[in-house]
């Protein structure tokens, strides 16, 4: 086990190796939670009931309230050392903005706020990095909600800003019965910067200070001002550019993916984690949606099954005991068999530190996949990359 961690870790520096532990140890069974329960809502495991739908739900929101918590500790870690690593991609807004809202709806719910939004242009798209962007709209929502007075109301504008290449995302909260719109900033007395956040931090300080810090990381400008009705303006600049949105197709189900030949199979996913409850879940669910599913609990064993059985894809953690994922991947890519050497490779890993994504590329992998992640996330990710089975 240690070999293999410093074989992982050999770029990381020390504060970031126990980072990544810990968040790897907090992390992983978080999937396991987050996986049954999505595949329970989804009738895997045969139908349930309204009420328990309900209860579903509210452990899913539950695990990723926490998956979030657990993120906002290990990035105020790292940012104290140096600044984390941003992967720009087109982040449609309307997408970024709902993700938000679903984590703060909880803590709006416990406080009797209403929450909506409004974003301009419709169906735009930023070019930014979308889990960190999606962050600071959380914590400007948790913000927003901690300077409500009950039963307030929030709402969140998302908008290309008046100054060329840069997004504008504002959170307003207001007291009951007030009108939901933007304030005039020249009525905010800029003198209430210190008592808008004194109120915006009241409940999540932490979470704040993380706001600022990822703000300043992406050389933006965060603002907090006092509204005339008594409300919060929190307003964030950055430079971002908005990106129009390709048009892809939506992923092929596994069921489309197959020839209209009767001698084709399913496609074969070779799942490879130590992790049995996660293997265990995963592999229901899969196998539950069409496709035909090998497991092994090593990288020597899945080297060995890769070879033998040519699978359509395969599903491989980073961290396993003797040989880990990475080892196992390169010696598949080394294979002289050319149908396993090109095999699609998903890594999975829970480390999550600076540079854990390039390291698994870089080892031969086809993607990247931090844990905790549901199903369907996964699913989705399978589905953009398996090819068509050939008959077997």
């Amino acid at each position: 086990m240690k070999d293999h961690c410093e074989t992982i870790l050999s770029t990381v520096s020390e504060g970031d190796v126990f980072l990544a532990h810990m968040g790897h140890e907090l992390r992983t069974p978080l999937t396991s939670i987050l996986a049954i329960s999505e595949a329970l809502h989804d009738g895997v495991y045969g139908s349930v009931s309204q009420a328990q739908m309900r209860s579903l739900l509210a452990i899913k929101e539950g695990v990723e309230r926490q998956i979030d918590l657990i993120a906002d500790m290990v990035d105020l870690s790292r940012l104290a050392t140096g600044p984390l690593q941003l992967i720009p991609t087109a982040c449609p807004l309307d997408d970024l903005v709902e993700r938000a809202l679903a984590v703060a709806r909880e803590l709006a719910r416990a406080r009797s706020i209403q929450l909506s939004s409004e974003i301009s242009p419709e169906g735009g798209a930023v070019m930014g990095d979308a889990r960190r962007l999606r962050q600071m709209i959380v914590h400007l929502l948790i913000g927003g909600i901690c300077a409500a007075p009950a039963e307030g109301q929030v709402r969140v504008f998302v908008s290309e800003s008046a100054d060329p290449g840069c997004l504008l995302i504002q959170v307003v909260s207001s007291p009951p019965g007030a009108a939901v719109g933007l304030p005039d900033i020249a009525q905010c007395d800029a003198g209430t910067a210190g008592d808008a956040l004194k109120r915006a931090g009241q409940g999540r300080p932490a979470g704040l200070t993380l706001l600022q810090q990822l703000v300043h990381l992406h050389g933006g400008v965060f603002a907090a001002r006092e509204t005339p009705d008594g409300g919060v303006c929190l307003s964030v600049s950055l430079p971002l550019k908005m990106a129009p949105l390709e048009t892809v197709p939506p992923p092929l189900s596994p069921q489309e993916c197959l020839p209209t030949t009767a001698v084709a199979a399913a496609p074969l996913i070779l799942l490879v984690d130590d992790q049995v409850a996660l293997v265990a879940i995963l592999s229901d669910y899969l196998s539950h949606q069409g496709f035909d599913v090998r497991t092994a609990a090593s990288g020597r064993e899945a080297v060995d099954m890769a070879e033998a059985l040519q699978p359509d894809l395969v599903i491989m953690d980073v961290q396993m005991p003797g040989m880990d994922g990475l080892e196992a991947t390169g010696h598949i890519r080394k294979s002289s068999n050319p149908n396993v050497a090109t095999v699609p490779v998903i890594s999975l890993s829970g480390l999550g530190g600076p540079g854990d994504r390039d390291r698994c590329l870089a080892a031969g992998a086809s993607t990247f996949l931090a844990k905790p992640f549901g199903v369907k996330e996964l699913e989705a990710v399978i589905l953009g990359m398996v090819r068509p089975p050939s008959p077997r």
